[in-house]
């Protein structure tokens, strides 16, 4: 009898495990068009820092499915709609930890506030005058979310970066947030240089860091495989 229980439990465990690794295999890794995060035409993978870094997971973990580029606003939706669906880079807010279960740090971050440096009229000497101006944000994303907490009057929203880019070189908007690694990938990407810009305040009192969050219905085993995988690669204490 004791044998026949001891193999009844081996035979769950064999169950589980198989049912545990197909649902790892069916993870979907979704994210907004960057120019820091693009697919490669020739080996149709991704690339840049983080890029590189969801698709050694991607290949690691033998996830069936192709990273999945779409507006940030859907994204975000559809990671919280979908047990299987993950979202990258995002940050931490108080409102997305209620909807998501949060994983690991992809990429560190620091943020700061942008201005051309054509525009001599803007003057900033601390965070309180970057509230005189208008400041570009993308629709849903953690600096709309945390303008608006802090009572920013002059939030331009965009329903992507690229959008908000294009306003702020049109000078529709006065003032961008970017890291210094991003604003130089959409400068080049605009045929423009890092001279072109100045570099104003850091954005602070927020944890800018740049993370993998998941559905919050997903398993926690699986988000300690995928947290385990990604450290054989990278490690958020020693590289950006």
């Amino acid at each position: 009898m004791l044998k026949f229980e001891i193999k009844m439990i081996f035979i769950s465990l064999i169950y589980w495990y198989n049912s545990y690794a197909i649902e790892i295999k069916d993870l979907h890794f979704v994210t907004e068009p960057s120019p820091v995060i693009y697919y490669d035409e020739k080996s149709n993978e991704l690339k840049g820092v983080i890029g590189e870094r969801i698709q050694y997971l991607v290949k690691k973990l033998n996830i069936k499915s192709k990273v999945e580029i779409m507006p940030w606003s859907r994204a975000y939706y559809e990671t919280t709609k979908n047990k299987n669906f993950a979202i990258f880079p995002i940050a931490k807010t108080e409102v997305r930890e209620k909807e998501l279960k949060y994983c690991c740090i992809i990429y560190k971050s620091r943020q700061f506030f942008f201005k051309l440096k054509s525009r001599k009229d803007i003057k900033i000497k601390n965070i309180n005058d970057t509230k005189k101006y208008s400041i570009g944000v993308v629709r849903d994303d953690f600096r709309q979310i945390l303008l608006e907490k802090k009572g920013f009057p002059k939030i331009e929203i965009a329903t992507s970066m690229d959008l908000n880019f294009k306003k702020f070189i049109g000078k529709r908007q006065d003032l961008i947030i970017l890291s210094e690694n991003s604003m130089l990938k959409y400068l080049n990407q605009n045929n423009m240089q890092m001279s072109d810009v100045v570099k104003l305040i850091e954005l602070q009192d927020i944890d800018v860091n740049n993370y993998i969050a998941f559905n919050k219905e997903i398993e926690d085993e699986i988000i300690s495989i995928v947290k385990k995988t990604l450290t054989d690669i990278y490690d958020p204490d020693k590289d950006l």
